[in-house]
């Protein structure tokens, strides 16, 4: 990370991995941010099984298409979601160009569960966070999923398949990925916030 940089030596930022000019990389295995990562994957198929298992509180949306600048707001009656842990379940999620999928929270929620069983595919969207943070959502995505962003922010679940986050030069992922597979586009700006609820 850039903050791992030491003052007097910024030619580190940017540069990759495995680049000899990089000085402040530890290829040993037995950094902390290693375990951590370690314990995760381990933890994964019981995490996934436990989402799996939630019984849906807010009314489904069905298949949703977002078209081009248009916003799809969730809850669909165009409220809040209710107390605690709101559960949605969606048959597939496509939103086109410059659409906008917002959130909106109420003052008792605590944390937002977007399951998407279908096809998770989106190009150049947003997210958008009403009374919620990145840190209360989570996407659970049982296809996989196909992301472009101008803005992402919640935290993308998939147990099975592969996820893709293309880059671009104004994309941002305000969260995290949790996958079997995952790729990030160059020029993504990540910053860390992930998901930080409890499942029953």
């Amino acid at each position: 990370m850039d903050s791992d940089c030491p003052a007097l030596f910024p030619k580190c930022r940017g540069r990759k991995i495995l680049d000899p000019l990089n000085l402040f990389v530890d290829l040993t295995g037995g950094a902390s941010e290693t375990a951590t990562c370690a314990a995760a994957l381990a933890a994964f198929p019981a995490f996934a099984a436990d989402l799996a298992a939630l019984s849906a509180n807010e009314t489904a949306a069905g298949d949703v298409l977002i078209t081009s600048s248009q916003t799809f707001q969730l809850p669909v009656d165009g409220g809040t979601f209710g107390v605690g842990l709101r559960v949605v379940d969606l048959a597939s999620l496509r939103m086109n160009s410059g659409s906008k999928l917002q959130l909106n929270g109420g003052v008792t929620t605590n944390v937002v569960v977007i399951r998407v069983t279908g096809l998770f595919s989106t190009v150049s969207a947003e997210i958008i966070l009403s009374g919620l943070t990145p840190e209360q959502v989570l996407f659970v995505s049982a296809a996989g999923a196909s992301m472009s962003f101008t803005k992402f922010r919640g935290t993308v679940v998939s147990p099975m398949d592969p996820v893709i986050f293309a880059g671009g030069t104004t994309t941002t992922l305000e969260g995290a990925i949790l996958a079997r597979n995952m790729t990030v586009g160059v020029n993504v700006q990540v910053i860390h916030r992930p998901w930080s609820g409890m499942i029953p």
